[in-house]
């Protein structure tokens, strides 16, 4: 049987621009608390999928301390993925969610009930920069949304962050390597997601810029139930007003 793990895009060079530099040890992130809220509108667009899926759950892979996940408690049960620090952090505080410690630069599969996956949106907000090797985070979503009806996905848009001519390393010493759009849609198109719509969104709630990378996944066409469910066509237009 095939690995899930099979598809790796180191081999492209994870289609960055020729001359780019990667950092080879990240630091640990550790998600303190503070007045500044990244990614605003994924978290609001998340509950406004959820509601139209009808979901019950939001899966929030790379949760950090969760401060954006626990607010959708009790609209949604939440699940909280992360390691070290911060997964700590949050099953100390949080007893009401549910919380997974999990490493994705390992090569191994996340287990996490079926009947929950297909009743999620999944949450990915700004994860895959702080990864050395990110094809295990994408084997995994992929393989996911088999049942999820929706992921949302972002990273910062580098060419509007650092300015057209960066070549790395990321200033944010927690950051291994970021993408300008057209890389990232190459990047989500090698692991053959079902690309619904992918643009910007605004950074954080202080200056709104709109310097975020969004990508909106549907489930993978397999005549899943769920791609009827949730007709990210369809639903287009007011994932537009949301970002």
């Amino acid at each position: 049987m095939e690995s899930i793990f099979e598809r790796d895009a180191s081999v492209t060079g994870f289609f960055l621009k020729d001359g780019y530099k990667s950092r080879e040890k990240p630091d640990y992130f550790i998600d303190e608390t503070g007045s500044i809220d990244w990614q605003p509108r994924v978290y609001t667009l998340a509950g406004y999928l959820g509601e139209r899926c009808d979901c019950s759950y939001i899966i929030d892979i790379g949760c950090g301390r969760a401060r954006k996940l626990i607010n959708m408690y009790p609209d949604y049960q939440v699940v909280g993925i992360d390691f070290g620090e911060n997964i700590r952090y949050c099953e100390e505080s949080y007893p009401h969610g549910s919380w997974i410690e999990f490493d994705f630069e390992q090569p191994q599969l996340l287990e996490v009930a079926d009947d929950i996956v297909k009743n999620a949106i999944i949450v990915c907000a700004d994860v895959v920069e702080h990864l050395v090797n990110p094809s295990h985070l994408f084997c995994n979503l992929r393989k996911m949304m088999d049942l999820a009806p929706v992921c949302l996905l972002s990273t910062p848009e580098r060419d509007l962050v650092r300015g057209p001519g960066n070549l790395g390393p990321p200033g944010n010493t927690s950051h291994v390597r970021e993408w300008n759009i057209e890389e990232f849609t190459k990047l989500l198109r090698f692991y053959d997601f079902n690309l619904g719509y992918i643009g910007l969104t605004a950074s954080n709630n202080q200056g709104w810029q709109m310097e975020t990378i969004l990508a909106v996944i549907g489930s993978n066409k397999n005549d899943n139930m769920n791609s009827c469910r949730c007709d990210l066509d369809e639903l287009k237009p007011e994932i537009l007003k949301r970002i």
